[in-house]
């Protein structure tokens, strides 16, 4: 059995003020293994992206706690949630998050840079090639296509080897071919990297190819399948 390397325990978030409470997580309990593929889909509005920026150390929860590789986030100062969530955690978001005025492969290279390690080049250089960037990693992200920036931002999440890598939409600003590719960098990511995934998505058919599927509305978990219940 895989060691559990997340637990999500009564996991809540509510937004306004006492009389007038908006709750956008509540009570939200789940684990994961590591090494395991999980998407987690539900409409707009049903907690999915509050979820994964509370699991990435990003937004603070309300109650509850996020147990990352035995460490409790929120019972950090910010200062070292930070540094774990840069040591511990990849982040691949929509709308990729590049640095225009860095190259390719100092985009990559940006968390090692932010941590004041020297980056890893032989696995930086795997990485690349492996995505198809050796190329190109001299160029900016202007002269990239949708694509090619989006592979650039998979690679930045993997290149300094995190425990866990999580996907907020990575295809919504996609089109649906440059979105399969990405899908198939993921899962390459996943089996190659034996890199453990959380995916959130409103695309029922991307969820399907993951190995589970939690799905959340208003805040709460309506179901959680995996393997052969998929």
């Amino acid at each position: 059995m895989n060691d559990t390397i997340l637990s999500v325990s009564k996991l809540t978030k509510a937004y306004g003020h006492q009389t007038s409470k908006t709750y956008a997580l509540s009570n939200v309990s789940f684990s994961v293994s590591e090494g395991s593929f999980t998407a987690i889909i539900g409409r707009s509005g049903s907690g999915k992206s509050t979820l994964l920026n509370t699991i990435g150390g990003l937004e603070a929860p309300s109650g509850g706690n996020v147990i990352v590789k035995g460490q409790d986030l929120y019972a950090m100062p910010d200062s070292a949630r930070t540094a774990f969530r840069r040591r511990n955690i990849g982040y691949v978001f929509q709308f990729f998050n590049l640095i225009p005025e860095l190259t390719v492969y100092e985009n990559i290279c940006l968390p090692s840079y932010l941590d004041r390690k020297r980056p890893d080049r032989n696995f930086t250089d795997q990485v690349m090639e492996k995505l198809g960037l050796i190329s190109m990693q001299e160029k900016y992200p202007a002269e990239l296509s949708g694509g090619e920036q989006q592979r650039t931002a998979v690679a930045r999440a993997l290149a300094h080897k995190p425990a866990i890598l999580l996907a907020d939409e990575p295809t919504g600003n996609l089109d649906r071919r440059n979105g399969d590719e990405l899908m198939a960098l993921l899962h390459f990511s996943h089996r190659f990297f034996r890199q453990t995934i959380l995916l959130v998505t409103h695309d029922l058919e991307i969820a399907r190819s993951a190995g589970r599927i939690i799905t959340l509305e208003d805040g709460h978990i309506l179901s959680d399948v995996g393997g052969d219940d998929l």
